[in-house]
């Protein structure tokens, strides 16, 4: 019996993190806009671009703040244990899918400069993708850089693709072809 524990993301929030970026961007310049525009602020205030560019940069942090926050609560811990042909897959304590596995599909392409993984797993009764993107990426320079989409390590990458490639080797070995 093999033992995966890695961090991911799913499909269901990959989506709300697409759209939670331009939600929390676009209501922040919202309510600069609103603010600049209809308060009497520039009669009160007159000259204070300083203010307003301090109000604006810190719109943005919040902004990127609350993406960061919403992001991290997205992400789970999973554990996947592999026993012959059963698979069962948990997040903590609760038990996601178990039963002997159909198919498996892995989409990685390690010659991006971005490494990013998704892996579905096929049982009987229902299926599960993980989808990961690692939190760094090499520049034309060479040099490493943060990934503002990053969800995981070069480890749970490698966990990944590691379980990807094990299932993938179980389903061709008990294929009819």
């Amino acid at each position: 019996m093999k033992q995966y524990v890695f961090t991911a993301g799913s499909e269901k929030s990959e989506i709300l993190t697409a759209l939670t970026l331009p939600f929390c961007f676009g209501l922040n310049i919202l309510l600069i806009n609103l603010f600049l525009f209809y308060l009497p602020a520039h009669k009160t205030l007159p000259g204070q671009t300083v203010l307003y560019i301090f109000l604006t940069i810190f719109a943005v942090y919040t902004a990127w703040y609350l993406v960061k926050k919403i992001q991290r609560a997205l992400l789970k811990t999973y554990t996947v244990e592999l026993n012959d042909r059963i698979v069962t897959i948990r997040n903590n304590a609760t038990v996601l899918l178990s039963g002997p596995i159909q198919s498996c599909q892995l989409h990685y392409s390690p010659q991006k400069r971005i490494s990013c993984l998704k892996l579905t797993i096929r049982t009987d009764e229902q299926a599960i993708t993980f989808i990961g993107r690692n939190k760094s990426f090499t520049t034309i320079k060479g040099t490493k850089s943060l990934n503002i989409f990053g969800t995981c390590t070069t480890a749970d990458i490698n966990t990944l693709c590691e379980l990807g490639r094990d299932l993938q080797m179980l389903c061709k070995k008990d294929s009819p072809l």
